[in-house]
């Protein structure tokens, strides 16, 4: 996973992955894994079914609400944001203070057109994550795809959560 995040060597992470699932389906831990690499490769509709499949094998997975966000992220990028908002406020509800379940709710109302409720969600974020700005997204969402990163940067700056 550190090769995604640190040096955006997205085939070789995907690969070590794979074969981690491969070898052990039944790791809720790897298939959240493969599933973060394939929602920020341009593949989130491949991501869900790994996303389902952890909270069936483990119900009381340690990094549910994470796991529920990473559902979100992966319907706002299919365009899917009725969806993304309803999973992103799930991971908040079992987690408050969950912010990547929150970014993303932003993100998702945003798109959407709920303007009010994307600003007031954004404050309420801005509470719990005061220094959310661009490096941190650039640092922590690793889109290999950069009209994805422009899209979700772009419903966070509409709902004035980060500066133009």
């Amino acid at each position: 996973m550190g090769r995604m995040w640190t040096g955006r060597d997205f085939l070789s992470a995907l690969d070590g992955v794979e074969s981690a699932v491969a070898l052990n389906p039944s790791a809720p831990l790897a298939r959240h894994f493969l599933a973060c690499i394939l929602e920020f490769t341009g593949r989130p509709a491949e991501a869900l079914p790994h996303l389902e499949a952890i909270l069936r094998l483990d119900p009381h997975y340690r990094f549910r609400s994470l796991a529920i966000a990473d559902q979100s992220l992966c319907h706002l990028l299919l365009d899917n944001l009725d969806e993304a908002i309803s999973t992103a406020e799930k991971a908040v509800r079992i987690q408050p203070g969950n912010v990547r379940a929150r970014q993303r709710l932003v993100a998702g109302l945003s798109l959407r057109g709920f303007s009010d409720r994307a600003r007031a969600a954004a404050m309420e974020l801005s509470r719990l994550q005061p220094t959310l700005d661009i490096a941190y997204i650039e640092d922590t969402y690793p889109f290999m795809l950069s009209h994805e990163r422009e899209r979700f940067v772009g419903a966070l700056r509409a709902a004035a959560l980060l500066e133009t």
